[in-house]
């Protein structure tokens, strides 16, 4: 179910060194929801959707820079969140330090995200890598709205 994220995951490696993937699909420009983490010692995918959905749903007016990635529909590079203004509890309760948001888009709308956090420790990826990042994340991007597709179909037939 989540090869593609796997995937894309050993492809960042070769870039960028990387222990933390995620995606969150967006819905209407107003919420993200947690769709898929690679399990790390920190925190699985179980513990992360439910942190998501119960403790601090994703509102994306009150996130800035998720605001901005909307918006923009542009990468978002947030190499120090203790830096961010307002603060954003979330980081701080998951350890964050740094984090890099990648768009996925369809039809002019950010449809999804990779999410590249890197916690108890800041790093910082230049703007050509970033660049890099991007394109590999468009070049994975049907393959991801393909994976969350199947999973909606699947999630649907069980209900």
């Amino acid at each position: 179910m989540y090869k593609v994220f796997n995937e894309l995951m050993e492809k960042l490696k070769e870039i960028i060194p990387v222990d933390d993937l995620a995606y969150l699909t967006v819905k209407d420009d107003e919420e993200a929801f947690a769709f898929y983490k690679n399990d790390t010692q920190m925190c699985d995918i179980k513990t992360w959707k439910k942190f998501h959905k119960e403790e601090y749903p994703t509102i994306i007016k009150h996130i800035p820079v998720l605001t901005e990635l909307v918006t923009t529909k542009k990468y978002v590079a947030v190499e120090n969140t203790h830096k961010l203004v307002p603060h954003q509890k979330e980081f701080q309760v998951l350890n964050i330090y740094s984090i890099y948001l990648f768009p996925v888009v369809r039809d002019n709308k950010v449809i999804g995200f990779v999410d590249i956090p890197y916690t108890c420790n800041y790093h910082v990826i230049d703007k050509d890598t970033l660049d890099k990042i991007q394109c590999l994340v468009d070049e994975y991007s049907e393959k991801i709205v393909g994976t969350v597709t199947e999973f909606k179909v699947m999630k649907n037939k069980d209900m």
